[in-house]
């Protein structure tokens, strides 16, 4: 599933972009693209690759805030589950 060439890059999911990116490398590989097409198409893909790398970026800095409040979330739930002194720790 390409996107359609004439979609907005930033309205592309990561996913879309990717297999927009694979077609224009495959085109780019067949050699038979004219050189006015050729430069549309390096310009397309070189913002795909931004547009994946933003997504790539993004996702990474969502999982790090989720696994920064883990311990906070897993600590509470240690202390009240676990007797005082038990020394046990919690599963995270």
């Amino acid at each position: 599933m390409t996107a359609k060439k004439d979609t907005p890059v930033d309205k592309l999911g990561y996913e879309e972009a990717m297999a927009d990116l694979e077609a224009i490398l495959a085109e780019l590989e067949a050699e038979a693209t004219d050189l006015d097409r050729l430069a549309e198409r390096i310009k397309r893909a070189s913002e795909l690759v931004k547009h994946c790398r933003e997504k790539i970026h993004g996702a990474e800095l969502a999982v790090e805030k989720v696994l920064k409040e883990l311990p906070a979330a897993a600590g509470a739930q240690g202390e009240s589950q676990s007797a005082p002194g038990s020394g046990e720790n919690p599963p995270f």
